[in-house]
Formats: C-alpha cells, sequence, structure tokens
C-alpha cells in the first residue's frame, strides 16, 4: 500500500520520488515505551541540562501504538526494529502490523528476559533482532560475560543487534558513561566476527572511539537516534559529518527512538533531510539502504559477512 502524505515545501527532494510520493524509511530503533516509568504529558528529554523538551509523552499503551503507526504513515516507514522491557507489549505491536515491525526485546540486564525464555520466539519467527542490549543503563559494559548468551543467541539465528553504548543515557542511578566506550566493544566483535551490531547514536559522544572501531570491524554499524533530536542540532550535525568525512555514510542508519514521544519520529527524519552537508545519495542510504544491507533484507549483508571469514 502506497502511503500519501502532505510534503512540506522545505522537503529535500530525497524525501520523495518522481510522482511527489514519499520514499520508503527503515526506522532502526523503535521502542514499545520506555524501560522506567514517567507521568503522562512529560516533555520529551534534551540534553544538555538545564534545558526545555518538546513534546508530551504517550504512556497509554494503545495510543501510543495507533500515534506511532499514524507516525510511520504520513513518512512511509515501511520497517520499524521494534523492541521493549515489556515482551507482551512487544507481541501486540508485532501482531497489530506484523509486515511493519522486526520483534526484539529489550535486554536492561543479564538474564532478563533469559535466553531460554525468548529462544523460542525466534525459532517461530517472532523475532528478528537482539536488543536494544540497555545494560550499559545498570552499569554493565558490552564485553561483561554475563551478556554473551544474547550475542550467542543472534549469531545462531543470524539477527542483528542493537546496543546501547554511549556516553548519554536515562537519568537512572546506576548508569555509568565510562560503561558506554565503544572500544569496550572490540572484546565482542573478535569473538562474534559474523555479528551485525549497530550502536545506538553512533556511540556519541565517543566520536574517535567510534570512528576507529567501525574501520577495524566492518559489521559494526551505527544508527543516530536520539541524538537528531536531544541535543542542539548543531551538535548533532558536527557529530554526523565528522563519520561521513570521515567516508562511513555506508554505515550509518536512521533510527528515531521514539520511545513514548511519537511525534520524535518526524523531528528525526526532518533532521536528517534538513542536513546540509549530506547528499542525496547519503540521505538515501541513510534512511533505506544500509538497513535494508544490515537487515539482510537483499542477501548482500548475511553473506558478505561470511565471505570475510573465510
Amino acid at each position: 500500500m502506497i502511503i500519501l502524505c502532505i510534503i512540506s515545501s522545505g522537503l529535500s527532494a530525497i524525501a520523495q520520488s518522481a510522482d511527489g510520493q514519499r520514499r520508503p524509511i527503515i526506522d532502526m530503533h523503535m521502542h514499545t515505551g520506555l524501560p522506567h516509568e514517567v507521568p503522562p504529558g512529560m516533555p520529551a528529554i534534551c540534553r544538555p541540562a538545564p534545558c526545555e523538551g518538546e513534546g508530551q509523552a504517550t504512556t497509554d499503551p494503545d495510543a501510543l501504538l495507533q500515534k506511532t503507526l499514524e507516525a510511520m504513515d504520513r513518512y512511509n516507514i515501511v520497517k520499524g526494529f521494534l523492541s521493549g522491557t515489556d515482551l507482551s507489549a512487544v507481541k501486540q505491536w508485532t501482531k497489530a502490523a506484523p509486515e511493519r515491525f522486526i520483534g526484539s526485546p529489550f535486554v536492561l540486564k543479564a538474564g532478563n528476559p533469559a535466553v531460554d525464555k525468548i529462544r523460542p520466539m525466534y525459532t517461530s519467527g517472532q523475532f528478528g533482532g537482539v536488543g536494544e542490549i540497555g545494560a550499559q543503563l545498570n552499569g554493565i559494559p558490552p564485553n561483561d560475560p554475563s551478556l554473551e548468551p544474547y550475542f550467542k543467541l543472534a549469531e545462531e539465528f543470524d539477527v542483528p543487534v542493537l546496543i546501547h553504548t554511549l556516553g548519554i543515557g536515562p537519568y537512572m542511578p546506576h548508569f555509568r558513561s565510562a560503561a558506554g566506550s565503544p572500544l569496550l566493544l572490540e572484546d565482542v566483535l573478535i569473538r562474534h566476527p559474523r555479528l551485525r551490531i549497530f550502536v545506538e547514536n553512533a556511540g556519541y559522544p565517543y566520536r574517535d572511539e567510534m570512528i576507529a572501531v567501525m574501520y577495524q570491524y566492518p559489521q559494526l554499524y551505527a544508527d543516530v537516534s536520539t541524538i537528531s533530536w536531544v541535543i542542539p542540532r548543531e551538535a548533532f550535525y558536527d557529530y554526523l559529518k565528522a563519520f561521513i568525512t570521515a567516508g562511513l555514510g555506508k554505515r550509518i542508519m536512521f533510527g528515531s527512538d521514539q520511545m513514548v514521544w511519537p511525534e520524535k519520529i518526524g523531528a528525526a527524519i526532518e533532521a536528517i533531510e534538513q542536513a546540509p552537508f549530506l547528499t542525496e545519495e547519503q540521505k538515501r542510504d541513510i534512511f533505506y539502504n544500509n538497513a535494508v544491507r544490515v537487515l539482510g533484507l537483499d542477501g548482500t549483508e548475511r553473506s558478505s559477512a561470511k565471505a570475510g571469514m573465510k
């Protein structure tokens, strides 16, 4: 089904085809909610404090699903990599739109959810990814041995892994910025060379560390998620441009990380569309082509990753 939408006068040509319809987008970072409770109507998070966020939290699960689907229709988001701490919510969303969502469990700490509990969901095809692995929110670094079962599970079923490995996160008591250095991913990448891992927010603000690890390990990708709307736009553009200048435009993916603020889906798309330094081809890669490769929708990434190990 082709979704018709209103195209604003300032919209980049890359967002629409010759007939004026939006080109498809894959959102590689979506959630059924937050890993912690917030009051209804709470403004969206922002950094650095003090700052004022825009939007109002939609905490009713049914309303959040409906608003998210409406935004996906509006912007022609054809696929969404979806995770949540509540597995029943992930199942509900994927059941509501099975062709739109790629279900995945949110791992807040090792053993929750237990690998044995979620394994049948991969066997049945209900889940198509692992993570967000958000163990850093509890101070657990990505190379902690307790997370090994999840990486092995992803390797076994040949599905991509989303991980929170960066210097910022929600204001949770056990969060540690030091546990988010992308350099800590190196142990995982060496042990699991066939994994397709993508890092939330491109590891912000660990720019140089993230670029170094991406250079060394071709199976490592990044999404831009909340830094497209949480931090000042100029800071986001400076960060993203560094990756483009470094030649990593084929390894950056779009993600809204909408959580309980579905209106931020549009804000995240706008940030990419309006980036003055991105070519039309680079925008198309970020919005769609790179995710196709990571998800294995064309078979390219799976075969190339394995070929590299021969």
